[in-house]
């Protein structure tokens, strides 16, 4: 591994050594976008949740990009991106990533707080709705009850087929050869985990993590493929994997698609960070099938995701639709049912599983900008 990243640096370094002046420095521009959600739920089962477990509520999302490039003489491309995040505690703004990059005929690296390759080449099931399966099960509110406690949606199986790990951190991708292309990242004892019960990094001490992964984009024929495959570890000694694989595939409007994510993690070299027991080894098995159809400015979407896991179980089917009013300007409904089951055991100190179902439906606003 280490020689790879020696080799990919060399070769970026040694098109860089070649004479090069910019013809001008890199002119900042803005973009992002900004959600707002107004929704429902309503409990079937409550989880023995009582009051409040069903109701009215609101979500928003907004990014403003601060990002650039210039075009050097020597036909390296020198970029940056900065992805400020508006909402927060107190609605302070924050930064969400924030790296440097350079392309050419060398491929694309980037330096600094950014996702790693697993999330760069993932693909994931055909979603037109502004909220995915796990934020749609943050909707729900499913939450632990050993305590009567609400809100702790960190103890249930998360439904992102995706790891979203910012963290500062170096990668490389190959060129594109026919279609695919190559990658590595890699994270020095990076301080970010999956919102679920396997941690590929360990939040409390942090790990050295490395990410691989293999992407096609192209088509076979009239039909639009894409497929990814990845895993991440860790190489510390400690025993933590993630790996998952995706595909699509689209044509005349219509995109069908999914993504299988799992992981696997043994705790037994620094014992178990939930509660101090060793050899204890959490995993879990997520899928998620989706299609959408697009026509005008009109689409729909039907998605499904389930996970099993040592945590218990979570799954969320859903429907949206959305309609484009104008140039960056989107209208979005959803309908979902979700449901979960989360084993909370390694947090209380006795046996304790939940168990919540529900519907509920969700509209937003989209602008892009």
């Amino acid at each position: 591994m280490k020689r790879v990243l020696i080799g990919a640096t060399a070769l970026i370094g040694a098109q860089i050594a070649s004479p090069a002046m910019a013809a001008e420095k890199i002119q900042l521009e803005l973009g992002g976008y900004m959600e707002q959600f107004f929704g429902g739920v309503k409990a079937i089962k409550d989880g023995n949740l009582g009051g409040g477990s069903s109701g009215f509520g609101m979500d928003r999302e907004t990014r403003v990009f601060v990002q650039g490039k210039t075009n050097l003489d020597n036909g390296i491309t020198v970029g940056a991106h900065i992805n400020l995040r508006a909402e927060g505690s107190n609605m302070q703004v924050n930064t969400k990533r924030q790296y440097a990059w350079m392309s050419g005929d060398f491929g694309w690296f980037g330096i600094g707080e950014q996702n790693g390759v697993v999330d760069r080449f993932a693909v994931t099931a055909p979603d037109q709705g502004g909220r995915n399966n796990h934020e749609l099960l943050d909707w729900m509110n499913f939450a632990y009850t050993g305590a009567g406690k609400k809100g702790h949606t960190h103890r249930i199986p998360t439904l992102k087929s995706f790891i979203d790990d910012n963290s500062l951190r170096v990668m490389y991708i190959t060129p594109s050869f026919h279609g695919f292309s190559a990658g590595v990242s890699y994270a020095p004892w990076a301080e970010v985990n999956r919102n679920s019960g396997v941690r590929v990094r360990e939040k409390r001490e942090g790990s050295n993590e490395v990410q691989v992964g293999v992407a096609y984009t192209g088509s076979l024929g009239e039909i639009e493929t894409k497929w990814d495959a990845s895993l991440s570890t860790t190489i510390d000694g400690v025993d933590r994997w993630l790996y998952r694989s995706g595909l699509s595939f689209g044509y005349a409007g219509w995109t069908v698609g999914g993504a299988y994510l799992g992981t696997s993690s043994s705790e037994s070299k620094r014992g178990n960070v939930w509660n101090g027991s060793a050899n204890h080894i959490f995993n879990e098995n997520l899928m998620e099938l989706g299609a959408r159809y697009l026509f005008g400015p009109y689409g729909l979407s039907m998605t499904y995701g389930q996970n099993v896991s040592s945590q218990g179980k979570a799954m969320m089917a859903h429907a949206a639709g959305t309609y484009e009013m104008g140039p960056g300007v989107t209208l979005i409904g959803q309908l979902f049912y979700g449901e979960s089951d989360g084993k909370i055991n390694y947090d209380t100190g006795h046996g304790s599983s939940t168990y919540r179902n529900g519907v509920g439906a969700v509209s937003a606003i989209l602008l892009k900008f």
